[in-house]
């Protein structure tokens, strides 16, 4: 691909999808900022990208927390440079049937999977903006398109974020920036 000079935010980028991701942008040439609630695990996987020759921050980011988001984006600014691509990849997912859920594992999904891809996406924007480009890449889900049982809540959050992720293209295309949503799986 050819990402020499650009800077990448991977949330959730510690683990599973989120590493393989930032692996793979580090190895196309961006710098990569790995976010994630767990900064040790963010740390490994810094160490990892470093290995490699990258240049790699990890950020301890609560991506509920719009301070927290916000300081996590600066800090990425300050050490990498602004970012240039997003990627929202932080997310949960509890499989239980919708009437053994309660209100609580609502609101952790929904602060998660939807708000979380809000806030990054607003803290990181305007550098976008300025920028007058950029990408961002949001994880939906087929749950989000056809609904899955078991998952009654993951499946209306990710079904946000994908229709969510229209309106952004929508509203910043005339920035220069493009914003999708993939379904892995």
């Amino acid at each position: 691909m050819g990402l020499q000079g650009k800077v990448a935010i991977v949330t959730g980028g510690a683990t599973g999808i989120g590493r393989a991701i930032a692996r793979r942008l580090a190895g196309d040439g961006a710098a990569v900022a790995v976010l994630d609630i767990n900064l040790e695990r963010a740390e490994e996987a810094v160490a990892e990208l470093e290995e490699s020759g990258a240049r790699a921050l990890g950020v301890q980011c609560d991506v509920t927390n719009y301070t927290n988001a916000k300081e996590a984006v600066a800090a990425v600014a300050r050490t990498l440079g602004a970012p240039d691509i997003l990627i929202n990849n932080a997310g949960v997912d509890k499989q239980q049937f919708f009437l053994e859920t309660d209100e609580k594992l609502w609101d952790w999904m929904i602060s998660v999977n939807y708000k979380g891809f809000l806030v990054v996406s607003h803290v990181t924007l305007p550098y976008m903006v300025e920028k007058k480009g950029g990408v961002i890449v949001n994880m939906g889900s087929d749950a989000g398109r056809v609904g899955n049982a078991r998952e009654v809540v993951y499946s209306g959050t990710k079904a946000a974020v994908m229709a969510s992720t229209k309106a952004l293209a929508l509203e910043f295309a005339r920035y220069g920036i493009r914003v999708n949503a993939v379904s892995p799986g």
